[in-house]
């Protein structure tokens, strides 16, 4: 059982109970992952690194917050001496450890890992990336914390507009379902936005910025539901016009 292979089976399983919000169930998988990597890769071994930074998930899910944070710096220490400071796993650890302590209320040392995580992001990831858009509304968030709106604002701007140029290019390739998922996802950062902007003296600007972001949201998924709609309509398969048929029927009444 004490295989690297084993333990990647485990920690699938235990992040499948955490995707499923069942965490609990999960936490004995991410355990067995994390011991079994210790055994046969090592403490400095990425991988071991990995499985620390899953359990430290849980953890946090589970409320149990102190012993998620130890978990995190040690993931993260092992993903700065692998990698160097310059790359995604490292920043993708620091950014877990400033949404935990944002959770936990201490804002202006969550906002130092926020920040750190950012400028690795722009560093090295692409303008339209979606990782960097989540950095960018970690700190409007944690700027809201802090009252200081005019940068909340800036922050969240600046996600909107990587949220945008994602669904512009992406959006069409998606099933219905995934269209739904990312859309409620990209829109999620519209109540923050709104809520900074209203809290600042002067937002004409930024307020016309966030109501043409969320319009063009919504328009765009509307156009490529009318897309998807006409095919269906001008398919020659006879079970897929049956089925808009009857669709149809039931949406008269």
């Amino acid at each position: 059982d004490n295989h690297p292979d084993v333990a990647s089976t485990c920690s699938n399983i235990g992040n499948l109970y955490g995707y499923l919000l069942e965490p609990e169930k999960g936490l004995p998988y991410l355990k067995q992952a994390l011991d079994i990597a210790k055994k046969t890769l090592g403490k400095e071994h990425p991988s071991y690194a990995t499985y620390l930074n899953n359990l430290a998930v849980v953890y946090s899910d589970l409320g149990k917050r102190k012993e998620s944070l130890a978990l995190y710096l040690e993931a993260a220490e092992i993903q700065k001496n692998v990698y160097g400071e310059n790359h995604e796993s490292y920043a993708v650890v620091l950014s877990n450890i400033g949404h935990l302590l944002k959770s936990n209320g201490d804002y202006y040392e969550a906002l130092d890992y926020t920040l750190k995580a950012l400028d690795i992001r722009k560093k090295i990831l692409g303008p339209n990336d979606p990782n960097l858009a989540t950095s960018y509304s970690n700190l409007g968030t944690l700027y809201g914390h802090l009252r200081e709106y005019q940068k909340s604002v800036e922050m969240l701007d600046m996600a909107n507009t990587i949220t945008i140029n994602q669904l512009s290019a992406n959006l069409f390739t998606l099933t219905e379902d995934q269209k739904t998922k990312f859309i409620k996802e990209a829109t999620g950062n519209f109540d923050l936005y709104y809520s900074a902007l209203f809290k600042l003296k002067t937002k004409t600007a930024y307020l016309q910025s966030a109501l043409n972001a969320e319009l063009f949201i919504k328009g765009l998924a509307l156009n490529e539901t009318s897309k998807s709609m006409q095919a269906l309509y001008q398919s020659k398969d006879e079970d897929v016009k049956n089925l808009v048929s009857q669709w149809k029927a039931l949406k008269t009444y």
